[in-house]
Order: C-alpha cells, then sequence, then structure tokens
C-alpha cells in the first residue's frame, strides 16, 4: 500500500511540472535591430542630401533677385529640377522605410498571434492539471476517511495528509502560474492592438508619400515642360526673352486698365451675338482673342462654365493656342508676374485658319457689352490693344482682347 501512494506521489508531482506550452516570454521584432545597425550610414546620407537642398534653395533665392535674363532664369528652372530631383530621392526612401516598417510590424503581429495561441492553450492545459488535482484530492480525501484506525491504516492517513498537503501547496504555485499566464495575455493583447494600429497607420503614411511622389513627378515635368518652352519661344536668344517678358507685361497692364476703364457703352448683348472680330491689335504677334473671365476683379478659369454650358465659345471652330493657368508656363509667370500663370484662353478660328483675322466673336453670355482699349501703343508692335469687356448680372465680367 505505501509503494501504492508513492507511486501515485510521483505520478501528480510529474502531470505539475509536465512542460506547459511556452508563451509567457515574448520576443518579437528582431528585424528591428538589423534596421538599428544602419542608422548610422542612414544619418550621413540625411546630411549630405539635406546640405543638397540648402544649397539649392540658396542657390534659387539668389537667383530669385538677379537679373530677369535667359541665363539666369534657365539655371532657375535647372536649379528647381535639381531640388525636386533630391525631394523625389528623398520621398523614394521614406517609402522604402515605410514599406519595411510595415513588413516588421506584419512580422510582428504574426508572431505575437502566434505566442497568444500558444499563451491560450497554456492556460488551458493549467486549468486542465487543476481540475483534475482537485478531483484526485477529493478521491484521496473520500478514502482516507473510510479507513479503520489500525497501525498499518493510519500510517497509509498520515501518507495521505501529507500527500494533500504537499498537492495543496502545489495546487497555489500552479494557481499563481495561470494567473500569471493570464496577465501576460491580457499584456499581449494589448501590444497586439498597439501593432495593428500601428500597421493602419503605416499604410496612412505610405498613401501620403506615394501622393507626395506622384505630385513631385508632376512637378519634375512640368519644370522640364517649362525650360523646353522657354528654349522654344526664345530660340535661345536673350532679345527674344526680353521681348517676351515685355509683351507679357504690357499685356497684363493693359487688360487690367480696361477692366477697370468706363469704356464706350455698346448695350445689351445676348448670349451668341456677335460683339467683335477677331483682330492683331496691341501686344499680340498673331491675330487671335485673349478671352478672360474675372471675378471680383481676380482672373478666373471659364473651364468649368464653358464646359456646363452656362458659356458658350467665343469663336465658332476654335482652337485653343494657350490655355488658362497653363502649367507649362505658371510656374514662370509666377516668378516673373507675380501671377499663377496665363490669366485666359487664347484661341483662333480654324474655319478662318491661324493668324487670320476677320472671325467672328461672340458673347458667351448675356450681359451689358463695353468697347475698351489701351490708354498707349504696345511698345514693341506699336498698336494700341483694343477689347470688349462684358458685365454679366451676377458681377462677372468677361473680355475679349485683340479684337480689330
Amino acid at each position: 500500500m505505501k509503494k501504492y501512494f508513492h507511486i501515485l506521489i510521483i505520478v501528480f508531482v510529474s502531470i505539475l511540472v509536465m512542460p506547459i506550452r511556452s508563451g509567457v516570454d515574448v520576443a518579437y521584432g528582431s528585424n528591428t535591430n538589423s534596421i538599428g545597425a544602419q542608422t548610422d550610414t542612414k544619418y550621413e546620407e540625411l546630411k549630405t542630401q539635406e546640405s543638397k537642398k540648402a544649397e539649392y534653395e540658396r542657390k534659387i533665392n539668389e537667383l530669385k533677385s538677379q537679373e530677369q535674363n535667359l541665363q539666369n532664369q534657365m539655371a532657375y528652372l535647372e536649379t528647381q529640377e535639381s531640388l525636386t530631383l533630391l525631394q523625389q530621392e528623398e520621398t523614394r526612401n521614406s517609402i522604402a522605410s515605410t514599406l519595411a516598417l510595415i513588413e516588421n510590424v506584419s512580422l510582428d503581429i504574426n508572431g505575437l498571434s502566434e505566442k497568444q495561441g500558444n499563451l491560450t492553450q497554456s492556460i488551458s492545459d493549467i486549468e486542465k492539471v487543476l481540475s483534475a488535482r482537485v478531483r484526485s484530492s477529493y478521491q484521496l480525501g473520500s478514502t482516507q476517511s473510510s479507513f479503520a484506525l489500525t497501525p498499518d491504516v493510519y500510517s497509509t492517513n498520515v501518507i495521505h495528509g501529507k500527500y494533500l498537503q504537499a498537492l495543496q501547496l502545489l495546487d497555489v504555485d500552479l494557481f499563481e502560474k495561470m494567473t500569471g499566464t493570464r496577465e501576460v495575455y491580457v499584456v499581449q493583447q494589448q501590444e497586439l492592438e498597439n501593432l495593428k494600429n500601428d500597421q493602419e497607420q503605416l499604410k496612412v503614411q505610405l498613401e501620403d508619400q506615394n501622393h507626395m511622389l506622384d505630385q513631385q513627378k508632376v512637378e519634375l515635368q512640368t519644370q522640364q515642360s517649362t525650360k523646353a518652352w522657354l528654349l522654344s519661344v526664345t530660340a535661345n536668344e536673350e532679345s527674344q526673352y526680353q521681348n517676351l517678358l515685355s509683351q507679357i507685361e504690357e499685356e497684363i497692364r493693359s487688360i487690367k486698365a480696361a477692366l477697370s476703364s468706363v469704356g464706350t457703352k455698346i448695350g445689351d448683348v445676348k448670349q451668341g451675338d456677335v460683339i467683335a472680330h477677331l483682330g492683331n491689335t496691341g501686344c499680340s504677334t498673331g491675330a487671335h482673342v485673349h478671352f478672360g473671365f474675372y471675378v471680383n476683379g481676380v482672373a478666373s478659369d471659364p473651364s468649368g462654365r464653358l464646359s456646363d454650358g452656362t458659356f458658350i465659345w467665343p469663336v465658332e471652330n476654335y482652337v485653343v493656342t494657350n490655355r488658362f493657368n497653363d502649367p507649362t508656363t505658371a510656374l514662370w509667370y509666377q516668378q516673373n508676374f507675380g501671377i499663377p500663370g496665363h490669366n485666359g484662353i487664347d484661341m483662333y478660328d480654324a474655319s478662318f485658319g491661324r493668324g487670320v483675322e476677320g472671325a467672328p466673336i461672340f458673347a458667351t453670355a448675356d450681359g451689358v457689352a463695353y468697347q475698351v482699349s489701351d490708354n498707349k501703343a504696345c511698345s514693341f508692335t506699336g498698336t494700341v490693344g483694343k477689347g470688349i469687356r462684358v458685365d454679366h448680372s451676377d458681377g462677372t465680367k468677361t473680355i475679349y482682347w485683340h479684337v480689330q
């Protein structure tokens, strides 16, 4: 009988110390160590990039204050292009870093999820052991009470009692382990939620960085287009560049004067009425009409009203040669004239041909028409700019410039 109980004690102690699934100790984020090892190199690269950026920005600011000539303008655009290329490189590096972080967080989430599964099984295993021990303790206690108090039975009961006391102490230890495991589970569950939140934030950050890169690509394309446009219209000649500056500066001034002048009243006009004919007056270097739309005295894009039918096109078979705020020239206009781009739409009538005068010009909407003109001749064409201004009932104005 004593041998039986000694064996029973060994069995239950074996159950107590049986391997519980690993899950308490969590070591995730191992990839962050390899990233951290590259910190010094990345820091030096960042310092070099920041130094280049500062140099480009300094040069751009210097060029802004220098004389308006073609050489400085080309240097300005080339420096802007270099700065944009550097910004693109930075953004691509940021995207690569964000992707690496997302991958690391994903690995951490997977590792921690596996640990959570192990912890759940560990808790279940411990609960089974405790449940089995409670039943065994009850059975041993019942057996002890049924024995007669003979010397041999008394000795056995003593063994029972000591064994039950040992089991109780071990059960307390096992219960504490289960409680600790549950606490670790709660901590890891919160950490898992934090990692998932981090992952979502990194995805949003990645989306923003990709959007920024797309914008930088557009900026670079615009800068390159502006440079190509300038070389095309000036033939890389300083004299032609100066003429271009003078032409646009005088046109901006003359249209501003026409908008604010009283003019000669023509009278009420309806949408589609012929109000003038296409000409080549003022600082125009080829027959066309400059169509402008103004809200509270500020040039606005008429494309929306032309598209939705609020306005009709001012010439019948229109061919647009210069759009409102054309992105190709917007940067150059802003730098040289302080406006965000070309302040109207230039066009001619294809049925008459490019550079040919005489095509009818129509009122784009109902209003009151006025004949307006510049107060002096253009300095390099020798002609006075002429146009029609139509004041509309909603307070907006349209202008048709370079008419006959």
